[in-house]
Formats: C-alpha cells, structure tokens, sequence
C-alpha cells in the first residue's frame, strides 16, 4: 500500500492545433462563444501549431522569467525523489540550465517527440517512463503552466492515494476562485456545496489513465473542441456503458444529472456515487474531493489576458504574492543571458508577446523595451488584479511555515 508519492511528472507539451486550419481562427471562434454567453472576461487561448507558434506557452516569460521554471521550483521545493519535464527543446535548455543552476539533479528532461504524436496521453507515457513509475503507483503531474502553485509537499502524503486509482481536489470558486477570472461548469457536494471546474495538478495511477487521458483532455474546454457533454457521453454512454453508470449512479441521482445537462445547467457530482460510477464503466477508482485552498493552483496560464493579469500582480506583489519570486528573478538574471544566445526565441521574446497581442486586435504589452504595460486595464480588471494579490498574501501568510528553502 503506497504511502508517499515520490515521483513527479511536469507536462510542458500539448496538441498541434494548426492541423484543420489557422489557429487564430479556432481562437476567436472561442471569443465569439464566451461573448454569447456573457462571459465578463474573454480569453485569447494560447494555441500550438507547427508553423508559426511552434513554440509552446510554457517557455513563455512571465515578469521575465520561463514559466516552466516557476514549476520546477515549485516541484523542487518538495521531497519528490525524481521529476520528469516532458517539453520541446527550448524547455530542454531551461531544464539544463535549472538543475545546473540550482544543482538539483532530480530533473529529467524528456523530449515531446514527433509533432505527429503531441497527445497528452503520449505526453503523460514519456514522463512515467522516465521516472519509472510503475502500474499500481501515484505520481504527481503538474502542469507546466502552473506557475503559482507552490504548497506541494502535504500532497506527497495524501491518505486518499493508498485506495485509488486518482484523487482529484477540485478547484472551487468559494476556497480559491475569489478573484481569478475562471469559469465553473459543476457542483460538488463535499463538506458543503461548491461551484467547481478540475483541477490543474493530479495524484494519479498514470498507467491507469492513460487509455482516457486525450478524451478527459479535449473536453475540458466548455467553448473549444469536443466539448464537456460530449466527453461524458463517450466516457459513461457509448459502446455500452451507459448499463454501468446507471447501475453506480441510481436512478434517482441518474435522471438529476440527466435533466441538469439537458437544461445546461451544472451537474451537481457527488463523490461517492462518482467514485462507483467510474469504477463499473471504467474500472478506475477516482477520488473527488473539494479540500484545496491553494489560489495558485487555479491560475493556469491558458490566455494572453493570464498572461497580462499574472505578469502585472507578480509586478506589484512579488514576493508576498509568489514567495519565491526573488530567488527566481536572481536565476534569469544570471541565466537568461546564456539562454538568450542559445536560443533565437528568448532574444527575442518581447517582440514575440506584441506579435501575439497584435494579430488579435488587442494593444501590446511591451510598448518600451523590456517595460511591461498590462493592455488590460478596465476598472473591473484592476479590482481583480489587486483583490487577488490581497487572496494570494493571505494565502501565503497562513502557510508561511510550509515555505521550504
């Protein structure tokens, strides 16, 4: 019976999105939804493809400094005994650079391979092999755009990891969605009733998920790909399944969510009974719970507008916002140097964020060189902006003892 998780995999890799047309036109298909539903704050996505945005949003800086190594900070912080970042060769060279910098040999680099296979099931089987994580074991996998979420080491012993197969804590909007502009798609009854959407890092069985990893990931957007509805169908509906999950779910709590999605309303999920679902239609044991009040863990650099809020609260929060920030702005001083030689993208990266701005409409960030200027700075942005630096330095506050050297 596992008692500690002791290896980790940070997922820096993700589709090409350029194979059925121009990325920006799938991108503001994307804002021309959440304009129709309403949605206070919009979404320019950062999409993938092998032309001209081949370079992933993980490499991108963030107040000057890889995103990436915003999470591999935060996965070095904790005992974890061995750490695979699966990326493309600009995140091999912040990988180097890192576990050269901060002599941390934990840190495996492990190269995306072909553009043929960008899956995030491909993505998830190359970073179990490197660390050799075996069937039967829970790993943590962090996502390489999860820069704030620092407080990982009470995770490692997580006592829900002994009996399943994945324990998800769900962000929710009353424990750490104050502020963060996010939008949630459920409900979860657990120690109270919560609005909810999934969570952004995972203790998993990653053997175990991998034959639904690509389906679980191209549904988690409500207004691109094959949508949240669609997913359920495949997962607990086709191909028979469907026998199963009315078995778990009972006809009562089966015809509430039935009528709740048909209306388009936010199913309520209750763990148990999910938990016993998923179990008869797919044999995996999976733990939901809503424990986690980590405002890092929900911010998700997905969109230039992330980009532009998080850039502007590490501006005037630093380290009372992110508690490592000094300590990080120190390695890309030293490092960036050498990095912005090695590779064309660093050097000139700037340019690269205006173009990204420009080609939407939108003004651009970087007006003077190397000074940032937030394009977004409506009255409702600036009260969400500062709300959530206050969230963050209460947050950091209560834990401060759990701030690891």
């Amino acid at each position: 019976m596992q008692e500690r998780v002791t290896k980790g995999i940070i997922t820096a890799s993700y589709d090409d999105d350029g194979k059925h047309g121009p990325v920006k036109d799938k991108v503001m298909g994307q804002i021309q939804k959440e304009k129709e539903k309403g949605y206070k704050f919009l979404n320019h996505v950062f999409l993938r493809d092998t032309g001209a945005h081949r370079v992933t949003k993980f490499n991108f800086p963030l107040a000057g400094i890889p995103i990436i190594a915003y999470t591999m900070f935060n996965a070095a912080r904790t005992s974890l005994e061995r750490i695979a970042v699966v990326g493309d060769e600009l995140t091999e060279g912040t990988v180097e650079a890192f576990s050269d910098y901060f002599q941390d040999d934990r840190f495996t680099y492990v190269n995306e391979g072909d553009s043929k296979n960008w899956t995030m099931s491909e993505t998830f089987r190359r970073g179990k092999d490197a660390v050799k994580a075996e069937e039967g074991e829970v790993s943590l996998v962090l996502m390489g755009d999860l820069p704030f979420a620092w407080n990982l080491e009470h995770l490692l012993i997580d006592p829900d990891i002994a009996d399943n197969d994945a324990v998800l804590d769900l962000n929710t909007r009353g424990r750490v969605g104050l502020f963060f502009p996010r939008y949630y798609h459920l409900r979860i009854k657990h120690r109270g009733h919560w609005f909810a959407k999934e969570p952004n890092l995972y203790l998993m069985d990653v053997e175990k998920i991998l034959p639904i990893a690509d389906m679980i990931y191209s549904g988690r957007k409500t207004n691109m790909n094959q949508g949240r509805r669609a997913t359920f169908e495949r997962l607990f509906v086709n191909d028979g399944r469907w026998l199963g999950t009315l078995k778990g779910m009972g006809p009562r709590y089966a015809a509430e969510t039935a009528f709740n999605l048909a209306a388009g309303r936010r199913p309520l999920l209750k763990p148990d009974l999910a938990r016993e679902v998923i179990e008869n239609a797919l044999g995996l044991r999976v733990k939901f719970k809503a424990d986690n009040d980590d405002p890092g863990t929900l911010e998700d650099v997905d969109s230039l507008e992330d980009w532009a809020y998080l850039s502007e609260m590490l501006m005037h929060g630093e380290d009372t916002f992110y508690p490592y920030f000094t300590r990080l702005r120190k390695f890309s001083e030293d490092v960036m140097p050498t990095l912005r030689e090695k590779f064309d993208f660093y050097d000139s990266s700037e340019e690269y964020m205006n173009s990204l701005f420009k080609e939407y409409g939108l003004p651009e960030p970087f007006v003077l060189t190397g000074v940032f200027k937030n394009p977004f700075r409506t009255p409702r942005v600036k009260r969400m902006i500062w709300g959530n630096i206050l969230y963050h330095r209460k947050y950091n506050r209560k834990y401060s003892e759990d701030i690891r050297e």
